[in-house]
């Protein structure tokens, strides 16, 4: 049966999509209108669609598209072992270590009917290189695929100051990283291999593009500048600091290969979620704050509230500074100050590395951070978890909260309700 096949595949649809419920249903069911439904597949002798209950934040097209692609390719396997008697464990095999990287590749390459099997390539060859190790760091590197001429893109590249330099063309498969000196020269920071769909490196690419700020720096800055001229469906593959896989895209969307599975950053969904509270500049800020927390592994729990001073006096039962009164004049000094001027200053992301509840106002500016919070005030039955998670909770009684688990989730709390979570 289509629905058995598909539970296999549900735990890695439902990471990619922030954990909203995903099931396989028939084509012409009657469905809600704040269910999002995929475009119609043929299973063996049925049409299915996947549904998908969007908990108050809706898909964005961005990841509609990336649903669509995973409908199509369960569709591919599920019919491939199906017309083959017999097979139905190599089946769920199949489909549970397969079917999200074929999405990927699927979606990587674009409308172009080649290139599918270079893309998996090089998500397999990062996948490998994950588990390297020299002399107790991480491997890391990266690479730009360009889509258009390679004399168009190594033009543009110079003419912004960068450094492209020939290679004789290697092919990315199993031996590209045979060295260490391969991943430790071209690192994935500055230093880049540049390849066309095919997946032959013809050139190391070195940004000039410097950022003293850490959030920029591991935001991808300077990537994204790369990208706007290496031609549409261009991307860049990533392998970071925390042996996880960055795949990045035009218009600032990210897909990240972590512990096991994918999944999708895009900052839409911070912009749908926020959209009433905060101006589009702060969101920016904070989102990509938050993602470089996520990344270093550094956990924190911010409040976006129109609560009153009185409301946040009562929430707040103390702070992680104690009595101390250097820290206390630190925080006091921060008090009122725009999240654009900490961010621009690099203090936001030392402050929320920090324990403590951050609050933050309507107006984008800081109320308070280090708080010590009122757990209390949840409900019957709605707290689960750990200290951090307890205090999310309550906090989103009085507004909409981010938290960051020092294991690198981020999650979306409002009305003591878990709205997305990421990784």
């Amino acid at each position: 049966m289509p629905e058995a096949a598909f539970e296999v595949l549900k735990p890695a649809v439902q990471s990619l999509l922030g954990g909203r419920r995903a099931d396989l249903v028939p084509a012409d069911n009657d469905f809600s209108s704040r269910d999002y439904v995929s475009k119609p597949i043929h299973v063996g002798s049925e049409k299915k669609r996947i549904r998908v209950a969007q908990k108050g934040i809706k898909l964005t097209p961005f990841e509609a598209e990336l649903l669509n692609q995973t409908a199509k390719a369960f569709a591919v396997l599920f019919n491939r072992f199906e017309s083959t008697t017999g097979y139905k464990a190599h089946l769920r095999t199949a489909i549970s270590s397969s079917v999200m990287d074929i999405t990927l590749a699927r979606f990587l390459r674009g409308k172009r009917s080649g290139g599918f099997a270079s893309v998996q390539s090089l998500i397999q060859v990062l996948k490998r290189l994950s588990y390297e190790r020299y002399e107790g760091s991480p491997a890391t590197t990266g690479f730009l695929v360009f889509r258009t001429k390679q004399e168009t893109v190594r033009d543009k590249i110079t003419s912004m100051g960068c450094y492209w330099i020939d290679l004789t063309p290697v092919k990315i498969d199993n031996d590209f990283f045979g060295s260490p000196l391969t991943y430790r020269f071209v690192d994935g920071n500055h230093n880049f291999f540049a390849t066309g769909i095919q997946m032959k490196a013809v050139a190391t690419i070195r940004s000039r593009h410097s950022f003293d700020d850490a959030v920029d720096r591991l935001g991808h800055a300077n990537l994204y500048r790369l990208l706007e001229i290496s031609g549409e469906n261009a991307f860049a593959a990533i392998l970071n600091n925390s042996s996880e896989i960055e795949v990045i895209l035009p218009r600032k969307k990210i897909i990240v290969w972590r512990k096991g599975v994918w999944n999708i950053f895009d900052p839409d969904i911070f912009h749908f979620f926020f959209h009433d509270a905060l101006g589009e500049k702060v969101i920016n800020e904070l989102l990509w704050t938050v993602y470089s927390l996520s990344k270093t592994r550094h956990g924190t729990l911010i409040l976006i509230t129109g609560a009153s001073k009185k409301e946040l006096e009562d929430f707040r039962k103390g702070s992680v500074a104690g009595n101390h009164l250097l820290s206390e004049e630190l925080i006091k000094k921060a008090r009122d100050t725009s999240i654009s001027s900490l961010k621009s200053r690099g203090d936001l992301i030392r402050m929320l590395s920090a324990d403590g509840l951050t609050i933050v106002n309507y107006r984008g500016q800081l109320v308070d951070t280090g708080v010590i919070t009122d757990t209390s005030r949840i409900t019957k039955g709605k707290a689960v978890g750990g200290g951090r998670t307890t205090a999310a909770i309550a906090a989103s009684s009085l507004g909409k909260v981010i938290k960051v688990s020092e294991d690198g989730p981020i999650e979306l709390y409002e009305n003591q309700s878990l709205r997305y979570r990421f990784g």
